[in-house]
């Protein structure tokens, strides 16, 4: 009926999908439209977007312009970058800020193919130029591109905006490896889930991450979901200078409670070889725990030692 509370919502239109089970969210199936027009189109900081059933966009439009609004202010500083969206669905980001005159380029990531057109689509609705969106997983496509930045003097910002569960270990592995990447904004509605990334964006360098580590100097709550206890989270990185390292330990203490900032510190290979020397010798502690415990734990033969010497005075 068109009477009572809420008859003003109106669906602009009703597909229809099919699902083997109720767990197949990853099973790709068409959507059928079954009445209605074929996209909603939704109006960000003066920018016009199309979007696909299937095409991730943020439900609350005004807190998002809120949100894209700080990412421009975040960028604004530097001269002529190249922007690398990462996880950029329809293009909202890399679109609204490509009104910025400073950016050079801004090249989107996404592995929804629809979300792909819809970005390709509304960077023509919009009349954008100096955007380019590329379809696949972030961990297949990074290494080409950031291969190719690697010969160029270009400075580069990656925005990585992931889903719940955080991005691919590849994908930090890739941007760690990039040295022209000097700068990071990173955006998190599960800090839960982004806690692993975190970790590898300030982790020492090691075989495993190569490249300086970043540090983070800038965390911003969006009130994205209001009267919950959820929010959006934005995140600054830099990367670290050499002589920053204490800076870089307190940082992270206070943004996300790490206790054991010297094995984050020293990177994988400090954490690799401590689990070695306590898994030979249980009763050693390595040269980090002396100094920030200023103890030492007896190894067995002076635990030994010492027994025999208590008994030879009880005696």
């Amino acid at each position: 009926t068109n009477e009572g509370p809420g008859s003003h919502c109106v669906p602009n239109s009703l597909y229809w999908q099919t699902l083997s089970n109720r767990t197949a969210i990853k099973e790709k199936t068409k959507y059928e439209l079954l009445m209605g027009e074929q996209y909603i189109y939704e109006q960000l900081l003066g920018v016009r977007f199309r979007v696909s059933p299937d095409a991730f966009f943020q439900v609350n439009s005004k807190a998002s312009e809120v949100l894209y609004s700080l990412i421009n202010e975040l960028i604004t500083s530097h001269e002529q970058p190249i922007i690398y969206d990462i996880c950029c669905g329809t293009g909202t980001i890399g679109i609204t800020l490509a009104k910025n005159s400073s950016i050079s380029k801004i090249v989107g990531v996404e592995m929804s193919q629809q979300a792909v057109e819809d970005a390709k689509q509304n960077a023509i609705i919009n009349n954008v130029t100096n955007v380019e969106f590329i379809c696949g997983k972030a961990e297949d496509v990074l290494p080409s591109l950031m291969q190719e930045m690697t010969t160029k003097e270009q400075n580069v910002i990656g925005i990585l905006d992931p889903p719940r569960g955080g991005l691919h270990p590849k994908v930090i592995q890739v941007i760690r490896k990039c040295r022209n990447i000097q700068k990071l904004i990173y955006i998190s509605c599960n800090l839960d889930g982004a806690m692993n990334n975190i970790l590898d964006l300030c982790r020492a360098k090691s075989n495993r991450l190569k490249g300086p580590p970043f540090y983070p100097v800038k965390a911003i709550p969006v009130d994205m979901f209001p009267h919950t206890k959820h929010c959006e989270v934005v995140i600054v990185f830099e990367r670290i200078p050499p002589r920053a390292i204490e800076t870089v330990r307190e940082n992270v203490v206070k943004m996300i409670g790490i206790e054991q900032v010297d094995e984050l510190i020293g990177g994988d290979e400090s954490a690799n070889k401590t689990k070695e020397t306590q898994e030979t010798d249980p009763y050693r502690i390595t040269e980090t725990q002396e100094s920030d415990d200023d103890k030492i734990t007896e190894t067995s033969e002076t635990r030994e030692s010492h027994s025999v010497e208590t008994a030879e005075k009880s005696s």
